[in-house]
């Protein structure tokens, strides 16, 4: 069975306990740079003078992409009325497999994250999330930085974001007859973010990590900790143990959406 590896770690605090965002656009190294400019290309064509900024989250952003692990993650934030909440930018198959051409060798069948929300730092009350988001693990790549005008964050509820799709999310899961590994895996995530959001007001610390996520919440959790670790380990091939990995699922996910909802909700 494949091991998670220990990649990254919990985010720097500065000296008032606020998370340092890690990200940075050295990080990026040129091989991306040629994908990078297809996808501003193909957000421009979609949304023309509406768009602001475009940015990247994720382990691209932070220096530790990994072949066939790492999602590309991609937002831009546009302008435009009705205002738009984190929806999917839909390409055409075509234009996905342009994009797919030019991502570097060993990240063909890299999931590929293109998102776009309305926002600005005058609509931070109406979109938290998205302003959190931005300041603490997200890196402007094109367009007007808006992350300075933004305020800081502390480990807490209000970088929690994943216990809020959890039900929905299992729900979704359960009702497919068939799962694509990529499904399996966006919701792998979840749970494991869901349950390092249980314990990150007590260990005082923020991370997107899954394997960090996972050893976090192990302390808190031991019994329920060890299911999480299999399942984290059922990440690189959850279809070929599907039937394993749908059981510890039902295992501990009813459990943590109940435990969630009396610890958060």
């Amino acid at each position: 069975m494949a091991k998670v590896e220990a990649v990254g770690g919990f985010f720097p605090l500065d000296d008032q306990g606020h998370i340092v965002n890690p990200t940075r656009r050295n990080h990026i190294t040129a091989v991306w740079h040629p994908v990078l400019a297809a996808i501003l290309e193909t957000y421009h064509k979609h949304f023309d003078a509406k768009l602001k900024s475009l940015w990247i989250r994720g382990s691209l952003a932070r220096g530790l992409v990994k072949p066939n692990w790492s999602d590309l993650d991609i937002f831009g934030l546009i302008e435009q009325a009705p205002s738009v909440r984190w929806a999917t930018l839909e390409i055409l198959p075509q234009e996905e497999k342009k994009l797919r051409r030019l991502l570097p060798i060993g990240f063909d069948r890299v999931p590929l994250e293109m998102m776009y929300s309305t926002f600005n730092s005058s609509v931070l009350a109406e979109m938290p999330k998205i302003g959190m988001m931005i300041k603490t693990q997200s890196l402007c790549w094109w367009g007007n930085d808006i992350s300075h005008q933004l305020p800081s964050y502390q480990p807490g509820m209000a970088v929690m974001l994943n216990y809020r799709w959890l039900a929905e999310d299992w729900n979704t899961v359960r009702g497919k007859t068939t799962t694509s590994r990529t499904s399996y895996q966006s919701f792998i995530k979840t749970v494991v973010r869901t349950a390092f959001e249980l314990v990150m007001q007590r260990l005082g610390k923020y991370t997107t990590d899954l394997y960090w996520c996972a050893e976090a919440f192990a302390q808190y959790y031991p019994k329920e900790g060890i299911t999480l670790k299999k399942i984290l380990n059922l990440y690189d091939q959850p279809l070929k143990e599907k039937y394993q990995l749908t059981a510890l699922l039902e295992e501990i996910t009813p459990w943590m959406i109940s435990e969630s909802k009396r610890q958060i909700s």
